[in-house]
């Protein structure tokens, strides 16, 4: 017995591609759908262009080969006159300071606190008395400047990026084990998660901003996992008046 061929079920699509159909045999109906087509396009590009990430304008140079030297001028902040900001982010406390460096020494205000720092040593003005006291910053070093380059000739290059104002960012990482050789004096082999540091250079060539995510070399000397970022902007180069160590 022979089988009723089963019936195909329409498409609920069909309606319209026979619709399609009909405009397209028509000169009319032909000019629509290109003209639909075209507005479908450009709106799809629109859309693309609005959610894209940004880049800020900036070109991202690769470099040649990473660890590659690159070129970067200390003379202003080795000349140690300058103003600067000091911002420090230690899991989520945030401390802000501000100063001026002239001859190696720096006056620097944390709200209504004042301190005085030279030769190594770090004085905080209480009851209009000058007395000494702990360093106010978390990581000293990042404020000395013999250590600043130092810090960073021992660091890796990852990567530049230059803006179109003319600025440009290095991008560098730098392992705690090179740190605690640095700051600590201490020999130890970690393999541990770099640390970074981001320096900021204006069109004329100069440190505008250094910023330090020493995240990884502060949980091992804390022993606790920490966030330890610093950003040090600089100012005023070859501006700050002499000023005299308090007595």
């Amino acid at each position: 017995m022979n089988k009723k061929a089963k019936q195909k079920k329409p498409s609920q699509f069909e309606p319209f591609f026979q619709f399609l159909k009909q405009l397209w045999e028509n000169p009319k109906g032909k000019a629509l759908l290109f003209f639909g087509f075209y507005l479908f396009f450009f709106i799809f590009i629109g859309v693309l262009y609005r959610t894209a990430p940004k880049m800020d304008n900036a070109s991202f140079l690769i470099p040649e080969s990473v660890g590659e030297k690159v070129t970067l001028s200390f003379k202003e902040i080795k000349e140690g006159n300058y103003t600067f900001t000091y911002q420090e982010d230690i899991d989520g406390v945030i401390r802000n300071l501000e100063g001026k460096t002239y001859n190696q020494m720096k006056e620097v205000k944390e709200d209504t606190r004042l301190y005085f720092l030279y030769s190594g040593i770090s004085l905080e003005r209480m009851d209009n008395v000058w007395q000494v006291a702990p360093k106010p910053f978390y990581i000293p070093q990042v404020l000395e400047e013999g250590m600043i380059e130092e810090t960073l000739e021992q660091a890796t290059f990852l990567s530049k990026t230059v803006y179109p104002n003319g600025e440009s960012l290095y991008r560098f990482e730098i392992s705690t084990t090179t740190l605690m050789e640095l700051y600590q004096n201490e020999e130890v082999d970690l393999a541990d998660v770099p640390n970074t540091i981001e320096v900021l250079e204006s069109k004329e060539k100069e440190i505008q901003k250094i910023t330090y995510d020493y995240s990884s070399y502060d949980s091992y000397l804390k022993n606790t996992p920490k966030k330890a970022k610093i950003e040090v902007s600089y100012h005023e180069y070859g501006k700050v008046k002499p000023f005299d160590i308090p007595s």
